[in-house]
């Protein structure tokens, strides 16, 4: 092995940081590959909270806001995700800069609506629990909910 200047096996400069492949200036991943594997993420957690869609509420205002902020979360990758397009096209398009500056404005803006969701799923789930529904005490037939042979 090579010695640093300290005369160290190891030297500290020449550590390769966990998310180097994700990083732009990377040759293997370009911003639509970074765009894509973080809105992948994005897109499974907000799935998670619009399977609550037919859910019921203790209120229908909170149902409508669960619903909004759930679309809220699952439109919030797409902005990414044609922000990251509008970058890989910007070398190649004059007008494609013009674009990702009011897509940037529009997504940063939506980033504080997503914020604002998250906030409030978080505290719709503890808040749901003040008036659960009646049959949260009914014990669960097992054998006639799952297949068994």
């Amino acid at each position: 092995m090579d010695r640093c200047q300290f005369g160290e096996r190891y030297c500290p400069t020449d550590r390769v940081g966990i998310f180097y492949s994700f990083h732009p200036g990377s040759k293997r991943f370009n911003h639509v590959t970074m765009g894509i594997f973080s809105a992948i993420p994005a897109w499974i957690f907000a799935g998670i909270h619009l399977f609550a869609w037919t859910s019921p509420f203790p209120t229908s205002i909170e149902g409508f806001l669960w619903r909004g902020a759930s679309i809220a979360l699952a439109i919030m990758p797409l902005l990414g995700l044609a922000l990251a397009i509008c970058r890989h096209l910007n070398s190649r398009y004059a007008w494609m800069f013009v674009v990702e500056e009011r897509l940037q404005d529009v997504f940063w803006a939506t980033i504080y609506l997503c914020i604002l969701a998250r906030i409030y799923l978080l505290v719709e789930g503890l808040i749901g629990l003040r008036r659960p529904p009646p049959t949260v005490h009914e014990t669960v037939d097992w054998i006639s909910v799952l297949p068994h042979i």
